[in-house]
């Protein structure tokens, strides 16, 4: 609330009045109580002041010697490096998994079924047939 004032306009409403973010309705209210309340254009002046004051701040931006963007201690790079390892462990896993499902195999054969197939044939020396 404004510091002083007998209405209930607080820092909010004077805030988006300023930034022009309140509808007409309240946008007018709040324009007719600033006219007359002193405690509340006071506020008013500051918060511009302080929107003018950050809207022309400029940032400087660290070259790029002062902020690398590669770890400088050990434990740092260690970490970052096994980041990687991990990753196309796996990676190769996976792939490796995919494989060995998706990949058709031949159909497996019982016993009883070789022994038709080889019966009789010729080169088949096997006593087992």
């Amino acid at each position: 609330m404004a510091r002083n004032c007998t209405r209930s306009f607080d820092e909010e409403l004077i805030s988006g009045y300023l930034d022009g973010a309140l509808p007409q309705v309240q946008s007018q209210k709040v324009r007719l109580h600033v006219e007359d309340c002193g405690a509340c254009r006071n506020l008013l002046g500051e918060l511009r002041t302080l929107r003018e004051t950050a809207m022309s701040t400029r940032f400087k931006s660290p070259a790029d010697d002062e902020w690398p963007e590669l770890p400088r201690t050990v434990p740092g790079r260690l970490s970052r490096r096994m980041g990687w390892v991990v990753l196309i462990a796996w990676l190769l896993v996976v792939t490796g998994l995919a494989l060995w499902r998706f990949t058709p195999r031949p159909a497996t054969r019982s016993r009883s079924s070789w022994r038709s197939v080889c019966r009789g044939a010729s080169c088949c020396s096997s006593s087992r047939c």
